[in-house]
């Protein structure tokens, strides 16, 4: 499953360049992206705590990756139109998820709207094979850089579990990727937003209202294209917007607990799911807007004491009022961390466009 292992060199993607620098951890981590509003590369979520980040234009590299101009060369290389419109064919042909993986895992690099389309096309059509290979080989968690890909996840059929299903309900395969994704966005947005810079505040844009008597503890965004636009042209990324932010809640009541969820599930369009093993309730919507836009937003709610390890310890079930350790609290201390995650793109479903295919002709 590497990212510059063999298997991507496939047809089509073989040929000097398409197994370089580009295919690896640091064709994400160059200038472009990272910096306030995501002007530079080494912001997009995923790509610096993997990676790390080259120091900038002055041709010197963090530990060891390659110099600034020749990541932006090779990010320039991997995401121009040409390549866009091979590595979409490839996912034309794909036969099921896990033969498809090194292609996935390329495609799961490029924030494109060409390449969206054709990820959702290939899910569409691999639906009913599941996801549970994707998901056990760690996919979601490890290789998904571009974070358009939830909003790709959201646009597959979804499943409404029984209300009263409770916690031994399973998750459908392509709903447990979706979760899987949103924790690991939740992972590396946290730790982008302890990097002073990296995330740029909100101000009141934040597009989901705190609950009732909330105190933020951080809000940042990051919007693409950014700067990059500028200098990758062909190869700009799509236009994204990530918004995060993070705040507690300490109940004093079972109530108060109902009342939050039920904020959240309002202000999200979401549907709860309780996942005890991982120690989270998992607010997941999706919502698709006049503009041509589809909006994706995560709440995470866990245990304070779980922290970002995904370790027992949300009091879980259903909803957060179905109890656990420390009576109404849930968590030993009474506190929850309540973080959400908001990924914004163009509609995947929406029809590709035809230039990324023309550009492809000989």
């Amino acid at each position: 499953m590497g990212m510059g292992g063999p298997g991507m060199s496939g047809p089509g993607m073989s040929g000097p360049g398409m197994s370089g620098p580009g295919m690896s951890g640091p064709g994400m981590s160059g200038p472009g992206m990272s910096g306030p509003g995501g002007s530079e590369m080494a912001g997009y979520p995923g790509s610096a705590p993997l990676t790390g980040a080259p120091a900038g234009a002055g041709g010197k590299a963090d530990d060891g990756l390659l110099p600034a101009n020749a990541v932006m060369n090779a990010v320039g290389f991997l995401w121009n139109a040409k390549a866009v419109a091979a590595i979409s064919k490839q996912l034309e042909t794909a036969v099921d998820p896990i033969s498809a993986a090194d292609i996935l895992m390329l495609s799961a690099t490029i924030p494109n709207r060409d390449i969206r389309h054709a990820e959702l096309a290939a899910f569409t059509r691999l639906h009913a094979i599941g996801a549970d290979g994707l998901n056990s080989s760690g996919f979601f968690s490890t290789s998904v850089r571009d974070p358009g890909m939830q909003v790709v996840l959201k646009s597959l059929p979804r499943q409404k579990p029984a209300r009263d299903a409770g916690q031994a309900a399973p998750m459908e395969s392509w709903t447990m990727a979706s979760q899987i994704l949103a924790i690991s966005l939740r992972d590396q947005l946290r730790a982008l937003s302890s990097q002073p810079g990296k995330l740029m505040p909100t101000g009141d844009a934040f597009p989901v209202r705190l609950h009732k008597n909330a105190v933020s503890q951080f809000s940042g965004m990051i919007k693409l294209p950014g700067t990059a636009g500028e200098k990758l042209k062909d190869a700009a990324p799509a236009e994204t917007t990530i918004y995060y932010a993070r705040t507690s809640f300490s109940p004093q009541r079972p109530k108060d607990q109902e009342d939050v969820t039920e904020h959240y599930e309002a202000r999200a369009s979401g549907i709860r799911r309780a996942d005890q093993t991982r120690g989270v309730l998992w607010i997941d919507g999706v919502k698709a807007n006049q503009n041509g836009t589809k909006r994706s937003t995560d709440v995470i709610i866990q245990a304070a004491t779980a922290g970002g390890g995904g370790q027992p310890g949300f009091g879980g079930g259903s909803d957060l009022s179905s109890g656990g350790p420390g009576g109404a609290g849930g968590a030993s201390g009474g506190g929850y961390s309540i973080e959400i995650i908001v990924v914004e793109i163009s509609d995947p479903k929406s029809a590709v466009a035809t230039t990324s295919q023309a550009s492809a002709k000989p």
